[in-house]
């Protein structure tokens, strides 16, 4: 039986939730019955990931987050420069702007089957009202010229049947995955002593492995150190466009003795036992990778309640959650971990038997992969 070839398509090639999504599907097909290829904007970590495992990279030119008319057009027109050449049995979109032109490119070329993961809709940020109408449109348009919609979220799928005039069965609920052993956590010593953490024993250290966009809501964070104990230090591991207003605020507040800027790093989640109390002040989320690695790593947790989060955490057993945009109520939240030892041990024990036995990998994979070979003959 001849190979079936999919073409994975996402907007950046940086690595992020998203990315590590694609990553993982696409090292982990079957390599006698699929034929593996992954396009996407820029040459970032995604692609010399993806070439280390033997896995072809196409760049797509001017694809990237932002909108710009004239290269969404590029865009277009260099997806169905691929679809043609390339003539997938299978491909799968990944991020909004990815799957509103890859759908509608993928249709006028007659690609057998579109499925679009959606990581989070779109128009469930916090913009204007005509912001969110167009950006409702648009995402009405993704699904309605897929095939599949693959959603990560029970809020999202909720969503998701809400739209007019696509068929409710093309909607389908297949949450993140994470195995623990491909984590391979270090012990809190050995993080700390390679990110050069040297704090004194009686200090506590709060931290985040995240973007530094405006959707991940790390000023939120910064804001509430202010509120805390002057003993409680914290340590962002990430970077973005927001890190040079992060610092300012910091030094507004203050507090920049107190923050610790710890960079990039692609395998960050091996560093997380660093920190004594992890916390996600996002915005908007579908299911994020991050809060499976943290509950993995049996830290307790202090998340804002949106997106897939109370999917995965439930308040006051596996994490306290907290209202999205409230420096406050992190402070709050974070203070009482910080009081009471048990509670730490507790819902950081929870957490960790939850997610080992509710989101695995295995799980996941075998559920995509599922939708695969039922609807390629």
């Amino acid at each position: 039986m001849a190979k079936k070839k999919i073409l994975y398509v996402i907007t950046k090639s940086n690595w992020g939730g998203a990315q590590r999504y694609v990553f993982d599907l696409a090292q982990n097909l079957p390599k006698d019955r699929y034929e593996v290829m992954v396009a996407a904007g820029g040459d970032g970590p995604l692609f010399s990931r993806l070439q280390e495992a033997g896995i072809r990279t196409i760049s797509i030119p001017f694809l990237g987050r932002n909108i710009n008319p004239v290269k969404e057009l590029i865009s277009l027109i260099s997806f169905l420069k691929i679809f043609w050449q390339e003539k997938p049995d299978i491909v799968h979109l990944n991020s909004s702007k990815v799957g509103g032109l890859g759908a509608f490119a993928g249709r006028l070329a007659g690609i057998p089957l579109i499925i679009f993961t959606a990581h989070g809709w779109p128009f469930a940020e916090d913009r204007s009202l005509l912001a969110r109408v167009v950006i409702w449109f648009l995402s009405w348009c993704t699904a309605f010229f897929s095939h599949v919609v693959i959603v990560l979220s029970k809020k999202d799928f909720w969503m998701a049947q809400k739209f007019p005039l696509a068929a409710k069965d093309k909607f389908i609920f297949i949450p993140n995955g994470i195995n623990e052993p491909s984590i391979g956590f270090l012990s809190q010593s050995e993080a700390r002593r390679a990110l050069k953490i040297s704090l004194p024993p009686s200090l506590v250290l709060v931290g985040s492995l995240t973007e530094f966009t405006h959707n991940k809501g790390v000023r939120f964070l910064v804001a509430a150190l202010p509120e805390l104990p002057k003993k409680v230090n914290l340590a962002l591991m990430g970077d973005g466009e927001e890190k040079k207003d992060l610092m300012r605020l910091a030094e507004k507040l203050g507090v920049e003795d107190r923050v610790h800027f710890l960079g990039y790093r692609i395998d960050g989640a091996r560093y997380l036992k660093a920190f004594d109390i992890f916390a996600f002040p996002s915005l908007k989320e579908g299911l994020p990778y991050a809060i499976l690695e943290a509950a993995l790593a049996t830290l307790p947790i202090v998340a804002t309640a949106i997106g897939g989060i109370p999917d995965i955490l439930a308040h006051e057993k596996q994490a306290l959650l907290v209202p999205p945009k409230d420096p406050r109520a992190l402070a709050e939240a974070i203070k009482k971990l910080i009081q009471s030892d048990e509670l730490c041990a507790r819902i950081s024990r929870s957490a960790h038997a939850h997610v080992h036995d509710a989101f695995s990998f295995d799980h996941m994979r075998d559920r995509t992969f599922e939708i695969y070979a039922s609807r390629i003959l």
